[in-house]
């Protein structure tokens, strides 16, 4: 993945004009045959990435914040370049500023956060320590450390033994700095970068907003989400490209995928909010819209003759009066269980693990998880993309 990381400067081409020139760091999927970045591709990559360098992470994700309009909309695709528009066809390389991807970004800020910030390894050993003696408390990295010798030979170091190593004790030492240091510079990150971070937040809000939020037939539906810019064969915004959804395409629709997304991110920006100062306010609000959008999926998306979340749509020829479901069980009626939705005493909960481990009406096989159920009409049908194959970023969800 570190090789994959590589530096682009030259100009957009957003709605049929280039932009000033741009500047990016990105590990981009491949460099011959996608040579660009790819906005949700890089969220997935940052989660692994900042892992192994903190500094290296902060400095690809600010790239990508840097290249964020008034408006707070961020390209999906960066083509900077003659050289890598050489490789993309023309009908692609036009981008449009209502059209989003995932807002897996957000997840990669979140982990550099839940790891540095809420779970450092000090933190972990102190937690330790209130329940049994600190020295019970075995750091398994360095553990490991101690039982590589200079010349390469291994001994086995028993765990009640490690605590007394001066060398463990100098491994935990010197981790737990780094740990401190990173702590450090990721709650600098975020002071730094909030305001941007809730510009592009709320930048989704605005443009993802299905019409079905407006007392759309009386109902005071609020916060229903969809992709915008999906044609009849593929919703290229969503990531998965042609994962069935509906043949018809209408404003008028609620897309699983996006509104979990949602609720991931107003609860994301809410744990954000709380970290820089005088910000409760804001904190305690995006809770509740985290809550309201959580309602609505329970009661808009969950359809009871097949016991699933689904899309759904209302069309113009009965006058937008009836209520279609798109009846496709994959990954996106997985959503709600990938991104850690649901609440452990939901009761919608038995019927997604149900879905997950069936191995012929659900995704489940002996390789990881499906993108689209071996039992659905339309399995492996088509460019096959997103309707058999399977995905590791969505198994690692």
């Amino acid at each position: 993945m570190a090789f994959g990381v590589w530096h682009l400067f030259f100009s957009e081409n957003s709605e049929a004009t280039y932009t000033d020139p741009m500047t990016l760091i990105s590990a981009v999927p491949s460099r011959s045959f996608f040579p660009r970045g790819f906005l949700w591709d890089e969220g997935f990559h940052q989660q692994l990435i900042g892992l192994w360098n903190v500094d290296i992470s902060l400095e690809i994700i600010s790239s990508w914040l840097n290249n964020m309009d008034s408006d707070g909309w961020i390209a999906r695709e960066q083509i900077l370049g003659d050289e890598a528009r050489s490789r993309v066809p023309s009908k692609f390389q036009i981008q449009k500023p209502h059209i989003a991807n995932p807002p897996t970004m957000f997840s990669a800020i979140y982990g550099l956060y839940n790891r540095y910030v809420l779970q450092t390894v000090s933190n972990l050993a102190g937690e330790a320590a209130s329940i049994e003696d600190k020295a019970d408390y075995v750091d398994n990295d360095c553990l490991s450390q101690l039982s590589v010798n200079v010349d390469g030979s291994t001994d086995i170091v028993k765990d009640d033994d490690a605590v007394n190593n001066e060398a463990y004790k100098e491994c935990i030492s010197d981790k737990n700095k780094r740990n401190e240091e990173n702590q450090k510079k990721v709650e600098t990150f975020l002071s730094d970068n909030y305001d941007r971070l809730t510009r592009h937040f709320n930048w989704y809000l605005k443009t993802q907003l299905s019409p079905l939020s407006d007392n759309f037939n009386g109902n005071n539906n609020k916060d229903i989400y969809r992709w915008r810019g999906r044609t009849p064969n593929h919703n290229l915004p969503s990531g998965l490209d042609d994962y069935p959804r509906f043949k018809n395409v209408t404003d008028y629709e609620g897309h699983v995928d996006i509104q979990c997304w949602m609720i991931k991110l107003y609860d994301t920006v809410s744990k954000f909010s709380k970290l820089v100062g005088n910000k409760d306010n804001e904190a305690d609000e995006y809770g509740k819209r985290r809550d309201l959008l959580y309602n609505q999926l329970i009661s808009d998306f969950w359809d009871s003759n097949v016991n699933a979340f689904q899309d759904f749509a209302y069309f113009k020829d009965d006058n937008y009066k009836t209520k279609h479901w798109a009846n496709h069980i994959g990954c996106v009626s997985s959503f709600p269980l990938f991104l850690n939705i649901l609440p452990i005493d939901c009761d919608k909960l038995p019927y997604l693990l149900e879905q997950l481990s069936n191995n012929e009406t659900g995704i489940w096989s002996d390789y990881g998880l499906r993108s689209l159920s071996a039992g659905d009409k339309l399995y492996g049908k088509g460019e096959n993309y997103w309707r058999s194959p399977i995905w590791v970023n969505l198994n690692y969800l």
